[in-house]
């Protein structure tokens, strides 16, 4: 069998530390609850008592965790009230109520951050841890159970750090890291081993087995899975032994011993009833249901298998639906109905697409359709042949759809960014256009501002002119006229004086002073004229 199957069968029975349901404990707290011990001793007792039935009777669970809740409460004893909810939230996790669990978890983990419960913190982690591996989220489980582990080392709790190696050693086993699953076994092997704590090597021996049986070495598996198996039936572990069984029985089909592994397999179909624990019950059946067909048995191998995928179905199980199809699918294909064998292929591919198996898809695809389309086509007449190419030709019209959408979805992206970014740069460069329109108002704010003082300051000057012109004018005619009379009295004083009498060097002289005043006298009245233009 493939590894998925046991990985996914055993973590959850196994996954915690537990003492199965057995009568003689369950005695025994009883006969606690009658003697003479404190109250907190109590809720401790309905505790256990609750982990005793978590994994088998949820409503002796659900009682007893009431029982502790309200007795913790009346004595503030918050400690007892937490560890109960994990009771409780176990139980939603072993029946399959994931979200119920997380909200009692989280619950667990916040309550105990309050009041410093590093204990309580460590089991809702854990708590979380399991619920992300039945959800197939194994890295997510994975960083849960390491942060659980941390605080587990902290307070040196022993037998809490071999149950979170067991665990962590399931996960890396299911990633296909071979030698961290054995290390990490190993590590919690021996310390369950120095604590005396059965349960928890029962658990260790099994998945030991596991990787082995992974190897194909069958024998070895074998070895480990009956140390398991004579463990769980010293506890009286039901749950333990059905599981066991379980494992057992596929690993004498691979031997060819098929009369154990039937004996072995009916044995956990038997248990798991009593239980009532449906992955097992389905297990059980397709496990049937596989041995039958290798001994072409087949009317009881699909009788079987059949069931297996009807209790598969009801519990949501994916890994044991993929499983149910798969051997459907073939084992029609050898009945020689080619339209069921199809059906559960189609079936068989939405689980393992889901699970992202795609090997193990194109495997069972190719023979199938082998059968199906090359060997048989001209032999056998197919009653809803029509049908089925229609059914062909409808799943590949969805594949194109699908690319189509992508492709466009894809456009689309590339168009938003594309508009984001052009939008983007549009919004900076107006940014900067109103910036520099506001650099450019303010700088002609300042240039009419300037003109105004310098408009101011030229009507000042221009008045100064104008007034010292006027006073230059006025000067200035005055001043010709002051000028001219006393060149006229000076003409007149020449012109009376009697040359003849004067020598000729005199003359000279009187006649050049003579000369010069008509000059000046002349252009004194230029001067006047002017004046009384421009006036």
């Amino acid at each position: 069998m493939l590894k998925e199957i046991f990985a996914y069968l055993f973590v959850l029975s196994f996954s915690i530390n537990l003492l199965a349901q057995n009568q003689d404990s369950l005695d025994s707290l009883q006969n606690m609850l009658k003697s003479n011990i404190s109250e907190k001793e109590k809720v401790d007792v309905y505790v256990k008592i609750a982990h005793e039935y978590s994994n088998s009777d949820s409503l002796n669970t659900a009682k007893y965790v009431d029982k502790a809740i309200l007795l913790a409460g009346n004595i503030t004893y918050p400690e007892g009230k937490l560890d109960a909810l994990y009771e409780m939230a176990w139980t939603n996790i072993w029946m399959g109520y994931y979200k119920q669990a997380e909200v009692l978890c989280q619950k667990i983990i916040q309550e105990s951050e309050s009041i410093a419960y590093q204990n309580g913190k460590s089991i809702g982690l854990d708590g979380l841890g399991h619920i992300a591996y039945n959800e197939i989220n194994y890295e997510k489980a994975l960083a849960y159970y390491f942060k659980s582990l941390e605080i587990k080392e902290g307070i040196k709790d022993r037998q809490g750090m071999a149950h979170l190696y067991n665990d962590i050693g399931i996960i890396y086993y299911y990633l296909s890291n071979y030698e961290k699953a054995l290390t990490y076994y190993f590590h919690s092997l021996e310390i369950n081993k120095a604590l005396g704590f059965k349960s928890g090597m029962a658990s260790s021996y099994n998945n030991i087995g596991l990787i082995y049986y992974d190897q194909n070495n069958y024998e070895k598996a074998l070895e480990y899975y009956l140390q398991s198996l004579k463990i769980n039936q010293e506890l009286g572990a039901q749950l333990g032994i059905a599981v066991t069984c379980n494992n057992i029985g596929y690993t004498y089909m691979y031997l060819g011993d098929y009369e154990k592994a039937l004996e072995c397999n009916f044995k956990a179909l038997e248990i798991a009833k009593s239980i009532d624990y449906k992955k097992t019950i389905s297990w059980s059946y397709i496990g049937i249901g596989e041995i039958y067909k290798r001994q072409e048995q087949l009317v009881l191998a699909q009788q079987y298998l059949k069931q297996g995928l009807r209790v598969a179905k009801e519990k949501g199980l994916i890994e044991n639906i993929k499983e149910a199809t798969k051997q459907l699918a073939l084992l029609e294909v050898e009945l020689g109905n080619y339209q069921a064998a199809y059906e559960y292929h189609v079936l068989f591919k939405k689980m393992a697409d889901s699970l992202q198996n795609q090997e193990q898809i194109e495997k069972v695809t190719q023979l199938a359709m082998d059968y199906k389309y090359e060997h048989e086509k001209d032999s056998i007449q197919f009653a809803n042949e029509t049908k089925q190419l229609a059914l062909e030709q409808d799943i590949k019209n969805r594949k194109v759809t699908q690319i189509a959408t992508f492709i466009a979805l894809g456009l689309s992206l590339v168009l938003v960014l594309i508009l984001v970014f052009f939008f983007r740069i549009q919004k900076i460069n107006n940014q900067k256009l109103n910036q520099a329109n506001n650099e450019i108002k303010n700088q002609a704010e300042e240039i009419k501002n300037l003109n105004m003082v310098l408009e101011q300051n030229l009507d000042g000057v221009s008045k100064s002119l104008l007034i010292k012109n006027k006073k230059l004018e006025q000067y200035t005619f005055k001043n010709s006229h002051e000028l001219r009379s006393p060149i006229v009295r000076l003409l007149g004083l020449v012109s009376i004086l009697d040359t003849d009498k004067m020598d000729k060097d005199t003359n000279f002289i009187l006649k050049s002073i003579q000369d010069n005043a008509k000059e000046l006298d002349h252009i004194t009245r230029e001067m006047n004229l002017l004046l009384q233009e421009e006036s």
